[in-house]
């Protein structure tokens, strides 16, 4: 096209000597942009400086696009006075949806007298968007299209993509995305680009799937064997979307609910109680009801205290079993010391003792001569002789038989015994110790008999 250069400061001075390729342009946010222009020069003007504006205003010098901060790095002139002196052209970079508006180029001639001012070029910049018919319910179809607010040169291919992933083209019809029964996996991150813009894509728009409620099951708590008068919990769980409005709760083979809520308790449980449960689970879209669960109620009744009793009195007759078999070894032990002790005491015991002389202290022996010990020893010595060991007759062990034991005193003793104590002064003669016989009808078998004769006291 071609496009009128007015005098900014006459208007009256125009001619056609600047050309447009198009007066309006749609861009994508993000892209870039080339507003093509060509120019020839009056004759007799050299043209000194071309740049671009916006939004210029009655007799005010319009500032240079290029040193707009919101344009900063952004913007490109295609004019050079030595190498492309007739080119106007006017490029912008990552333009966004605030770049549009209307923009016009400035040609300067020489000596800063002469000034034109284009007529000026639309750009309107548009953000790509994702649009969904709604509502999404499983089951239904669904389409998505890809959005923009400006009327771009020709109809460009839309390419889709699912959480970054660009999907086959077989489900895109007429630029759009074709669901003819949608699932809820097909749950995701959509979004769509410009085939030739693809680096500019739009917004990521979740698809979300509305479905009744599915996947429903119930658990049952506490587990195992429940006993009858304890506390039953039953919970039910499920996937819906939009969540679940209500449970309600049903015996197998009943019409009327025993109960609502996401969980059902049952306090003090009875027998009766016991049977099959199940939920049913419900939102806007549908409803859906789990499988049963069976509940055992395991009624104790009057078993229950003489179970007590009995395993009461099984670990009180366990512990006293054991404290008497600790007693009964502990006793058997102290018995079979005892008797050893007492067997050894009899043996040493069972002695016959004969001839056993006790001469009174002070009195020397009417025979045989003194010895050493008689002469000068200050204590009693026990004179033994004649001692012989010989068998008793019944008896288990040997006998040790003592005869002729005579104790005597030192002579520097003998002469200061009292006469008054001389009746204290009792010898024992033929003094025997034996075991009483099996036949004895008198004395228990095992103890010792002592036969005393011949007792004599000697003055």
């Amino acid at each position: 096209m071609v496009v009128i250069i007015k005098d900014a400061q006459s208007a009256s001075n125009t001619k056609d000597w600047v050309h447009m390729t198009h007066y309006h342009i749609c861009a994508v946010s993000g892209s870039s942009v080339v507003m093509s222009c060509s120019f020839t020069p009056p004759a007799g003007h050299t043209v000194t400086n071309v740049f671009w504006v916006i939004n210029p205003k009655e007799r005010v010098e319009p500032p240079d696009l290029y040193d707009n901060p919101s344009y900063t790095g952004r913007v490109q002139y295609y004019w050079d006075k030595n190498t492309n002196k007739n080119n106007c052209t006017l490029k912008l970079t990552g333009v966004k949806t605030t770049d549009s508006t209307e923009y016009k180029v400035r040609i300067i001639a020489t000596g800063n007298t002469n000034k034109w001012l284009s007529h000026g070029v639309g750009l309107s910049v548009t953000g790509l968007t994702v649009l969904v018919s709604k509502p999404v319910v499983e089951g239904h179809e669904v389409k998505m299209n890809c959005s923009y607010t400006c009327k771009l040169k020709s109809n460009p291919t839309v390419i889709w993509r699912k959480d970054g992933k660009v999907l086959p083209p077989d489900q895109i019809k007429n630029s759009e995305l074709l669901f003819t029964s949608v699932r809820k996996d097909d749950e995701g991150n959509y979004s769509c680009a410009l085939k030739g813009h693809e680096e500019h894509p739009s917004k990521p728009r979740k698809l979300n799937v509305m479905f009744s409620p599915k996947n429903i099951s119930v658990s049952l708590s506490p587990a195992g064997e429940i006993h009858e008068g304890s506390t039953v919990t039953l919970t039910c769980s499920s996937d819906a979307n939009p969540s679940v409005e209500n449970y309600t709760w049903f015996k197998l083979n009943e019409s009327t609910p025993v109960g609502s809520g996401q969980q059902y308790s049952i306090t003090n449980i009875r027998s009766e109680d016991g049977g099959q449960y199940y939920c049913v689970a419900r939102n806007k879209y549908g409803a859906e009801k789990s499988s049963a669960v069976s509940i055992t109620v395991t009624d104790l009744g009057a078993r229950s205290p003489v179970l007590y009793v009995i395993a009461g009195v099984s670990v009180c007759g366990a512990a006293g079993l054991i404290c008497v078999l600790v007693w009964r070894r502990y006793h058997k032990t102290n018995t079979q010391a005892s008797k050893k002790e007492h067997d050894k005491d009899i043996h040493d015991q069972d002695v016959q003792c004969s001839n056993v002389d006790l001469l009174k202290s002070g009195q020397s022996r009417a025979t045989g001569p003194p010895s050493a010990e008689d002469a000068g020893g200050a204590e009693d010595d026990g004179h033994y002789s004649n001692i012989q060991s010989t068998q008793t007759a019944g008896a288990q062990g040997d006998d040790v038989q003592y005869a002729s034991v005579q104790p005597k005193r030192s002579r520097q003793t003998a002469g200061a015994v009292a006469v008054g104590t001389q009746g204290d002064d009792v010898h024992y003669a033929s003094v025997q110790f034996k075991k009483a016989g099996a036949g004895s009808p008198d004395q228990p078998e095992g103890e010792l008999s002592v036969i005393y004769s011949s007792v004599k006291t000697r003055a």
